[in-house]
């Protein structure tokens, strides 16, 4: 199982999440396996764009993000893609999902929030503005949402799913790594606990015999 709060604290995922979000106002999160998502507390995450503080408070904006993780997931599992982008219904702009994958067991999904794949679609931000007035955003939400809101050009769009597809893989390092260390603490401390064992010491004086069965009666 991935350890998911361990992510938030990790400096290069900081650091990758900080740079996505600096050049496009672009939100980072993990979902799980399921399409949960994971790691953090939206009422302590400062997001890039506002509206996701508002739309992750929302039962049906959560449940809405797990299905599309799961299609998008179950659709790059039959194909070669490492990614996929897809328009987010219920919101409106474009969503990036970068599997994380474990063994070639999909552990869980970086997903990067809140920009539109293709500058050319100028009916998207209507389309956007309508849907977070019917979640009941107020006019201040929307407009500084929307203000925050960025097209891809096509020549960011490599740079963009390089940066996010890096913290996919640092994740998986990471988990890795610290999967390694905790294998080799439980194998330390078990060697440590057989060789301290006190009925591996050496000793046939009558001393340690008589050590030996004193230990016996107070096991």
């Amino acid at each position: 199982m991935i350890n998911w709060e361990e992510f938030e604290h990790i400096h290069v995922i900081k650091k990758l999440r900080q740079i996505v979000s600096a050049w496009w106002n672009v939100d980072i999160v993990f979902t799980d396996e399921r399409g949960n998502l994971r790691g953090f507390d939206e009422t302590k995450v400062a997001f890039a764009n506002s509206a996701h503080s508002f739309l992750f408070q929302k039962e049906p904006v959560r449940q809405s993000l797990g299905e599309l993780v799961g299609k998008v997931m179950g659709e790059l599992r039959m194909s070669n893609q490492r990614f996929g982008i897809r328009r987010w219904d219920l919101v409106g702009y474009d969503v990036g999902m970068f599997p994380i994958m474990i063994e070639n067991d999909f552990m869980g999904c970086v997903v990067a929030l809140g920009f539109i794949k293709d500058s050319n679609d100028t009916q998207r931000v209507s389309d956007i503005r309508d849907r977070l007035a019917a979640f009941g955003a107020s006019t201040e939400i929307i407009e500084k949402a929307l203000s925050k809101l960025k097209s891809l050009e096509h020549f960011e769009q490599q740079h963009f799913t390089e940066l996010c597809d890096l913290i996919s893989q640092e994740v998986v390092t990471l988990h890795l790594e610290i999967n390694s260390r905790e294998n080799r603490i439980k194998e330390l401390n078990k060697e440590l606990g057989s060789r301290y064992k006190y009925d591996n010491m050496i000793g046939r004086s009558k001393p340690m015999q008589n050590l030996y069965a004193l230990l016996d009666k107070i096991k």
